[in-house]
């Protein structure tokens, strides 16, 4: 039996599952989830909407409905999580389309509709020298489809950066935006700073005849390689964990591999996360097998006194150091 109310924005259903999970909740935990979905609608219409939310939540944990969706979805919205609860009513809708539940279909297009005409709308563009630059957005780094296009976002404060080649900040703003607003942020990054002047430094220099000190200095650069894939190996498995995050939260807002449009950024997350582990596996792999040839194919090297010239030369925004014998 289904009970249709009307109450402000929302349309509140008595609870019934006709959407299966994996897992076949028992009848005892059935009859305590009507009981958690009745005490939601109360919240609800006590406008304690995080309240409810928790307690939908719950629900959903037990067994999930188009009618338990569509009442997460109104209590994000009312909570200003507006790009959330628009994806949610979309999933909503898609789930009742499947399980014939037409009065679900219309409530939750009706709220999406209406979402849709006052969620506030921020473009970031691409400014002078800011070409190359990483740019974020509250946090979560945008990949270039959401960059210079028109994205939805909660009504309040938002946070836009960017950060160079060695993830140094180069540019922050602040951008409030309020409910049916507009507005941009163009992302703009000074000069970098200027290349060093070029210089010839002349060092003599005289090594005795050695052979332990000789080799130990030696090694160093295979120790400095060994040290930077380790470091590269550990931050492969950092962003593969994140990767697998970013996959998740879409199976958990994809519904027949139909996805809404705000998974965009998830998806451009995602895609950012596996990029960078990639990046890292190669550079470990690189890195620790240089490392380890540079060790040990540098342990018995001895050398006789001579003279030596250290000549340092610009490059770039470095230098390189030149030794002669």
């Amino acid at each position: 039996m289904r009970i249709l109310r009307s109450h402000g924005l929302a349309v509140v259903f008595l609870l019934c599952f006709p959407v299966a999970v994996s897992a076949q909740p028992t009848a005892a935990q059935l009859t305590q989830a009507r009981e958690v979905f009745r005490s939601g609608i109360a919240l609800e219409t006590a406008s304690d909407w995080r309240g409810a939310l928790t307690k939908f939540r719950e629900v959903a944990a037990v067994k999930s409905s188009p009618q338990v969706r569509f009442h997460i979805a109104v209590c994000q919205e009312k909570l200003g999580k507006w790009t959330e609860a628009l994806g949610t009513y979309q999933v909503a809708r898609n789930e009742a389309e499947t399980a014939g539940a037409k009065e679900v279909v219309a409530a939750a297009e009706k709220h999406q509709h209406n979402l849709a005409a006052v969620i506030p709308r921020l473009t970031i563009v691409r400014g002078e020298g800011a070409k190359a630059a990483v740019i974020s957005l509250d946090g979560v780094s945008l990949g270039e489809t959401s960059v210079n296009v028109e994205l939805r976002v909660d009504p309040g404060p938002h946070t836009v950066e960017a950060y160079d080649v060695s993830k140094s900040r180069v540019f922050s703003e602040i951008v409030t935006l309020a409910a049916n607003e507009a507005t941009s942020v163009t992302v703009k990054v000074a000069d970098a700073a200027p290349a060093i002047k070029p210089a010839l430094v002349a060092v003599p220099a005289t090594e005795k005849t050695t052979s332990a000190p000789l080799a130990q200095s030696s090694r160093t650069p295979g120790y400095v390689l060994l040290g930077v894939g380790a470091a590269a190996a550990v931050s492969t498995g950092v962003f593969w964990a994140l990767r697998g995050g970013t996959i998740s939260d879409l199976d958990a807002q994809c519904v027949n591999n139909r996805c809404p449009a705000e998974t965009q950024r998830t998806a451009d997350r995602g895609r950012l996360y596996s990029g960078i582990a990639l990046g890292s596996a190669l550079v470990a792999v690189g890195a620790l097998g240089s490392g380890l040839y540079l060790t040990l194919s540098s342990g018995n090297r001895t050398t006789a006194e001579r003279q030596s010239v250290l000549r340092v030369r610009p490059a770039g925004l470095g230098a390189i150091m030149e030794k002669t014998f």
